[in-house]
């Protein structure tokens, strides 16, 4: 497999060295035909200090490893199917009547779907502007318990 990437190396960066011969040489039609040839260093220069920096980054591992980074976090498969999420909540909060019950089937549907151990719900009070907890929900417990608190 070493052997493989030093043929690939070794092969983009002849490539490269090709690629600049190649648009120099153009160049040079280009000055010859339409005069410039005053210029025809500079520009040769900066195409030669453009393909260099080029080379550097396609060769960079700490690039390669930046975009298949970015790669894999922003173009995989997403992990949760939202539409199957949504309509399993709808599906649970159709019956739901009351503040804890809409508390316990919450807890339950983020315990069930992230896979976390437990889960509380808290509620602020726009009037008293404190927050409460009003469920816990423990993975080892059947059922959520309500956290009772005076208002």
């Amino acid at each position: 497999m070493c052997t493989l990437k030093a043929v690939l190396r070794s092969s983009l960066t002849a490539l490269i060295g090709g690629g600049y011969l190649f648009i120099v040489g153009i160049l040079a039609n280009v000055a010859r035909r339409f005069g410039g040839a005053e210029s025809f260093q500079l520009v040769s220069f900066v195409v030669l200090l453009g393909m260099a920096g080029l080379a550097v980054l396609l060769l960079s591992d700490r690039l390669r490893q930046r975009i298949q980074s970015f790669v894999g976090r922003h173009f995989t498969r997403a992990q949760h199917d939202s539409v199957q999420i949504w309509t399993d909540l709808s599906r649970r909060l159709a019956n739901v009547k009351d503040q804890a019950g809409l508390c316990a089937a919450s807890a339950r549907l983020i315990s069930e779907t992230f896979e976390v151990l437990s889960v509380s719900i808290w509620l602020l009070d726009e009037q008293r502007s404190n927050s409460s907890s009003v469920c816990r929900l423990h993975r080892r417990q059947a059922r959520p318990q309500p956290v009772l608190r005076p208002r």
